[in-house]
């Protein structure tokens, strides 16, 4: 049988591994991203130079235009996934950005001017 004061430690025992277990669980919210976004690039950047070499064969540049956008595009979704989904970022808008979102523009280009570490942009492909 087990007596109060081993019952206590047991009970001690689980509380710190289910906080470990939490810590990690948390940290990996921050690595499985960052370990997905880095583990397609090199994914990514095989698929643009098979692009890029059947595509030359073809007179019209067009061809590899149009398929280089389409490709960014997919990139680009899959990294801004990330950063909503995963991450939680959130972009607050406030000012006259109600103007900006009226215009037939394909592209939001927004930075911060205070410091050149940042950059985020957003594509329209319904144009």
């Amino acid at each position: 049988m087990l007596s109060k004061k081993m019952f206590v430690v047991i009970l001690d025992l689980i509380e710190i591994m289910l906080s470990l277990f939490l810590l990690t669980i948390n940290s990996l919210k921050l690595s499985i991203p960052i370990v997905s976004l880095y583990g397609s690039a090199p994914t990514y950047f095989l698929l643009w130079s098979l692009l890029k070499t059947v595509t030359s064969l073809f007179p019209s540049p067009n061809i590899y235009r149009i398929s280089d956008d389409y490709l960014y595009s997919i990139y680009q979704r899959f990294v801004l996934f990330f950063f909503q989904n995963c991450l939680s970022v959130k972009v607050f808008l406030h000012g006259d950005y109600q103007q900006i979102f009226n215009r037939k523009e394909n592209v939001l280009y927004l930075s911060n001017h205070q410091s050149s570490g940042w950059c985020l942009s957003f594509r329209d492909e319904s144009y």
